[in-house]
């Protein structure tokens, strides 16, 4: 593992802070405008990008969690234009302790509808009275300075060890021009969704029945990861994908659940893969679900253990309701590369246009997935990531790109175990039209952690201009920590 940080590009020598600072650096602009996306949590048109470290130390507390913000500009990710936040920050609800994991999960929207981002954090470790691990959500909110103050949200009659906040995800399920919150727990799902105010939410979350016995399973029969939204089959109400692995089976748990009028019914589970996004592909109007499952159990792999991601198409009967699955691997046609054992592609998974207005014509959202374990030449779990373009007849294999540490004009240099890709996310925060790729590797440097931003072109992602951040270019001190273990989504 390497030891040495003077290979990582940083931009600007930034001093370390505490992480219990709040640190913002302010910038003008004439006049905030509506929101347009989920995460511009200032109203200046741009995507914001969060970055994740639930095993930071704060405080002195280990594994107490740190976020931070990277505000877009028309230069990308910059870390003058920042925000640090953990739960020691002023306004932040609660104090930071061991092991809250506060970042563990993370996601955004415009939730009091007031033309700015709310930023949406899990904290699954979060001890709330006797026992442990009842976990909360911490709700922080956008403004014209970007993010500050919140409340937190807890689940109505927390026991130990229901871990709330698992998962986490935002969609107007029920089509009521306000954004709602799903939470997941090790065995329910909770949605906030009669809007919120600037001081939380209005009314008390409804539990959402799964389709078994009481109410519960399938989703305590499961290890839940994480959620996505999306409207599967165009109706105008946003579904729910929640993604995690049988604890008996070991299968993959791909629950769908579909929007509508009420909220949220059961589907079905699609035992696709355990973590996933959603998006539209071939731009038909439907949005697609695209799944990923790094460790496939045998006898159900067509990766030879490599991990494999699986396209669902959407439709007016939600995914898969009329055209086939299509999998891909690293041996499908045009995808670089071959199936090697403990790749662990698909482990991370994102839907964006990273090509814009293409040869097609049109713009059509691409696929980014991660696989940490891939072998870089001789280097084991040196990691890599691929894209998978979208087009009109779907996703397909014909022009994919890989991308490592040691793609020419990547900073930085692969070596064992840095596991690049571990989190990936296009987000196009320079408002061109060509969605950037941020990606972690959070074991880089002894654990530390770094993730990179390089930008989208009308062939692909391009090197030109790619940058790389560690834990010290946005102050954190946080040696060992996994700094970009995850990302929002």
């Amino acid at each position: 593992m390497r030891t040495r940080r003077s290979h990582l590009l940083t931009i600007g020598a930034v001093a370390a802070a505490a992480l219990t600072a709040l640190v913002t650096v302010p910038w003008t602009h004439a006049d905030a405008v509506s929101a347009p996306v989920s995460d511009d949590f200032n109203g200046d048109g741009l995507q914001d990008l969060v970055v994740a470290t639930p095993d930071a130390t704060v405080g002195g507390h280990t594994g107490a969690g740190a976020v931070v913000v990277a505000y877009g500009t028309v230069k990308g990710a910059e870390p003058g234009r920042r925000t640090v936040l953990t739960q020691d920050t002023p306004g932040v609800p609660d104090s930071a302790e061991t092991g809250d994991h506060f970042g563990e999960s993370v996601t955004s929207a415009d939730l009091d509808n007031d033309g700015y981002a709310d930023l949406v954090i899990g904290s699954y470790g979060e001890n709330l009275s006797t026992g442990s691990d009842q976990g909360s959500v911490t709700v922080v909110r956008g403004g014209s300075e970007g993010l500050s103050g919140g409340s937190s949200l807890v689940e109505p009659g927390a026991v130990s060890g229901a871990m709330f906040g698992r998962g986490l995800a935002t969609g107007d399920f029920d089509n009521d021009s306000r954004a709602d919150i799903a939470v997941l727990t090790n065995s329910r799902l909770w949605v906030y969704s009669k809007g919120f105010t600037r001081n939380g939410p209005v009314g008390k979350p409804v539990s959402v029945p799964g389709p078994g016995p009481h109410g519960l399973p399938p989703f305590e029969a499961a290890t839940i990861n994480d959620a996505a939204s999306g409207d599967l089959d165009d109706n105008g109400h946003d579904d729910l994908v929640v993604f995690g692995m049988s604890r008996t089976t070991r299968l993959p748990f791909t629950g769908v659940l579909l929007g509508g009028a009420h909220g949220l019914t059961w589907s079905k589970d699609l035992k696709s893969g355990d973590t996933g996004d959603i998006g539209d592909v071939d731009h038909d109007g439907y949005d697609d679900l695209v799944t990923g499952l790094a460790s496939p159990q045998a006898g159900t792999d067509p990766s030879a253990g490599s991990g494999y991601v699986r396209l669902w198409y959407g439709s007016r009967r939600g995914p898969g309701g009329e055209r086939e699955s299509v999998t891909f691997t690293q041996s499908t046609a045009g995808v670089p590369g071959t199936n090697e054992k403990g790749d662990r592609f698909g482990r991370s998974v994102s839907v964006g246009d990273a090509t814009g207005w293409d040869a097609y014509g049109d713009s059509y959202a691409d696929v980014v997935v991660g696989a940490p374990g891939e072998d870089v030449g001789k280097l084991t779990d040196a990691g890599s990531v691929v894209l998978l373009k979208g087009g009109p007849t779907g996703l397909t294999g014909s022009g994919a790109q890989v991308i490592d540490q040691d793609t020419a004009g990547v900073p930085g240099t692969a070596e064992n175990g840095d596991r690049f890709g571990w989190a990936v996310r296009l987000y196009d925060t320079t408002r061109e039209g060509q969605a950037e790729l941020a990606a972690t590797a959070p074991y880089e440097n002894a654990l530390d952690g770094a993730f990179w931003v390089l930008h989208g072109s009308a062939t692909g992602l391009t090197t030109t201009g790619a940058r790389a951040f560690d834990p010290d270019t946005f102050g954190l001190e946080s040696k060992g920590k996994r700094f970009g273990s995850a990302l929002n989504h």
